[in-house]
């Protein structure tokens, strides 16, 4: 039942990360920005709740600073955030990055951290210059198996910041 439950998860994820890609057409420079343990300091808040739900969308993260000053030093660039984030996130993730002054920012819910792997292939396909700022963990401590893949330089469009290593 969990594994019928986790490829309906990722069927739906998939068709909704596709419609998305119409959010990189109109820029050639996209940065695309990780929320949880990049923009956000979960780590922070690890002990303080032990519902886990609660503990990710409805406390008050606060923000990474070192990760704001990048963004900033990028103000030519289209910003997108990737989360791997469910839907049943999105009202209080966009009541956060508003709080915070990222309301402006578009926003990918995308469900799982592979998934992440579909808007840059497109925009590399396309020729965009892409930035990717990302942890590329599971719950901020097992790097995923996207990590490696980006490491290796297969794409040629596209710079990969760690935003552990900026800490």
């Amino acid at each position: 039942m969990d594994k019928l439950v986790f490829s309906f998860r990722i069927f739906i994820y998939f068709f909704i990360t596709i419609l998305n890609l119409p959010k990189i057409l109109n820029s050639n420079k996209i940065l695309f920005l990780d929320l949880d343990y990049t923009l956000c300091d979960n780590k922070k808040l690890r002990r303080a709740a032990a519902d886990e739900s609660k503990l990710v969308y409805e406390l008050d993260i606060p923000i990474n600073l070192e990760i704001k000053d990048l963004i900033d030093n990028y103000s030519d660039f289209k910003k997108i955030i990737l989360t791997a984030r469910g839907l049943r996130s999105m009202n209080p993730t966009k009541k956060w990055l508003k709080r915070n002054h990222y309301g402006e920012f578009q926003i990918m819910f995308i469900g799982e951290t592979w998934l992440k792997l579909i808007p840059i292939l497109f925009g590399n396909i396309l020729r965009k210059k892409l930035i990717l700022v990302d942890d590329l963990t599971t719950d901020g401590f097992d790097s995923h198996p996207l990590k490696a893949l980006i490491n290796k330089r297969k794409f040629d469009k596209l710079t990969y910041i760690d935003s552990l290593k900026l800490k």
